[in-house]
C-alpha cells in the first residue's frame, strides 16, 4: 500500500467515526429520557413502594423483568424434605494424577487426598502395603475418577 492508499484508509475511518458520533448526537435516546414503561425510574423510597404493592403486582413485575417466581408450595416442599438432601451425592469428576520418578507412596497418597480421590492417607497406605504395591508405583500421568475405589486407584498407578 502506498502513501495515497494509507491516507484514503485513514480518511475512511475518520468519516465513519464522524457519522457514528453525529447519529448518536442527533438520534440516540438519552439515558435519563427513556420511557417509564420500558425502564422504570428508580424510586427514592423503594421500601415503601414495595410495601404498597400487592403480591400479584410484585410477581407480575418480576416476571416482566425476566425473573422466575417460585410458588410457596414449591419452596415449602423443598425445604422440609431433608431426605433428599442426605441422599444427594456429588457427581463424579475426573482428575489427572502426575506421579514423578522418585516419589514415595506417602507423597502419592497426599496428592490423592488433595485431589479428593481418597479420604484417608493412612488407610490408602495400608492398602498399598497389604497389596505389596508400595514399591510398584509407576511414574506417569493417570486419569482417575472420584468414584474409583482405593483398590482401583492402586491397580491404575501400579500397572
Amino acid at each position: 500500500m502506498n502513501k495515497y492508499g494509507i491516507r484514503m484508509f485513514a480518511a475512511g475511518w475518520f468519516t465513519a467515526a464522524c457519522i457514528v458520533l453525529i447519529y448518536q448526537w442527533l438520534f440516540a435516546v438519552d439515558q435519563g429520557k427513556t420511557s417509564a414503561s420500558t425502564h422504570p425510574a428508580p424510586q427514592e423510597n423503594a421500601g415503601s413502594a414495595a410495601a404498597d404493592m400487592s403480591e400479584d403486582n410484585m410477581i407480575s413485575l418480576l416476571e416482566q423483568g425476566g425473573y422466575v417466581v417460585a410458588e410457596k408450595t414449591n419452596t415449602a416442599s423443598t425445604s422440609s424434605n431433608s431426605d433428599t438432601d442426605e441422599k444427594y451425592e456429588e457427581p463424579p469428576y475426573q482428575a489427572v494424577l502426575h506421579i514423578e520418578s522418585g516419589m514415595t507412596s506417602s507423597e502419592t497418597a497426599a496428592i490423592l487426598q488433595r485431589l479428593k480421590l481418597i479420604d484417608d492417607v493412612a488407610a490408602f497406605e495400608n492398602s498399598l502395603r497389604e497389596q505389596e504395591a508400595a514399591t510398584s508405583i509407576q511414574a506417569g500421568f493417570y486419569d482417575l475418577h472420584s468414584n474409583m475405589t482405593a483398590e482401583e486407584i492402586i491397580t491404575s498407578i501400579t500397572n
